[in-house]
């Protein structure tokens, strides 16, 4: 373009001198006129060369116009791509920021509900252990009885006060089963409670993976636009670099809106799940009281006999 432009205003110097020496050529003056406009393409130069031919310019002074023009020019589409630059990371900074800390949260409430699910876990089984301790004293504790009985049973002449002692017995053996197959019961059901939160903390593990896959993504995107910033460095004079960096810069805003869908709807999804989970949860609440009801009552039957 600065050749064409240069060609263009020697032209135009060569065509001055012409009509200083000649003046009886007007149709000559008005076709080169016509070939000049033709070879320089904008209404800079058309201006400049107008004004020479007017005030009889050299080409020192057409030179520093046309530097000042085209340096006005690279100054503007200069500021013009640092901020679109500038507009991309700052988007892709806070998207990056957002995701690390929706994955952050979503598995530090995990690890709670895990930790917490744990010492519940740990609780229920010195329950169980304690309740197998009582159970082993109790069984000693009705052999012994059922020996003692056996033993009394020679030298007492009451059959009706044995059956009786053996009618206790056999109940508190029954109750203490009774209450070891509750607390089996309960023990299952923390189990159960903590495989659900397992296999959640793997689903948020899986999202966060993909989070990081897409932070990835984004990154290298972001890298790309940089080294098509970098080649439009040196072709910032063409009006095609120009277009063909505003295109690269709505493509890259049309995969961001995606993204944020992408995690709008990976929202609604864990959303769900924990509502599923906590249903589950509710129900088992719910069977656990239907059965201790159903244990009192047994309970009760039993005092009653």
């Amino acid at each position: 373009m600065v050749a064409a432009t240069i060609q263009y205003y020697g032209q135009d110097h060569i065509t001055m001198n012409n009509n200083n020496h000649n003046d009886d050529s007007p149709s000559q003056e008005e076709e080169e006129e016509e070939e000049d406009g033709g070879d320089g393409g904008s209404n800079t130069s058309h201006s400049i060369s107008k004004q020479s031919s007017s005030h009889n310019l050299t080409l020192d002074d057409i030179w520093k116009d046309f530097t000042e023009t085209t340096n006005e020019y690279e100054d503007s589409n200069t500021t013009n791509a640092n901020a679109a630059a500038n507009n991309a990371n700052n988007n892709n900074n806070n998207i990056t920021a957002a995701m690390q800390r929706a994955a952050i949260l979503e598995l530090e409430d995990a690890k709670i509900q895990i930790r917490t699910l744990q010492e519940a876990n740990q609780s229920k089984e010195r329950e169980i252990a304690l309740l197998r301790q009582s159970d082993q004293q109790t069984q000693e504790s009705i052999a012994n009885l059922l020996r003692a009985v056996e033993t009394s049973n020679e030298v007492s002449t009451s059959a009706a006060q044995t059956a009786l002692v053996q009618a206790k017995l056999r109940a508190e053996a029954l109750h203490a089963t009774e209450e070891k197959n509750h607390a089996v019961q309960q023990l299952q059901q923390t189990q159960h409670s903590l495989q659900l939160v397992k296999a959640d903390l793997d689903h948020y593990k899986t999202k966060a993976h993909h989070l990081s896959m897409a932070k990835q993504q984004l990154e290298r995107d972001y890298r790309a636009a940089q080294a098509v910033y970098g080649s439009l460095q040196g072709s910032i004079n063409t009006d095609v670099e120009y277009y063909k960096r505003k295109t690269y810069i709505k493509s890259s805003q049309s995969v961001l809106t995606q993204k944020n869908r992408e995690i709008a709807e990976l929202r609604k999804d864990r959303d769900r799940q924990l509502s599923q989970n906590r249903l589950a949860q509710l129900k088992a609440a719910a069977a656990a009281a239907e059965n201790e009801n159903h244990n009192s009552n047994n309970k009760k039957s039993c005092h009653s006999y």
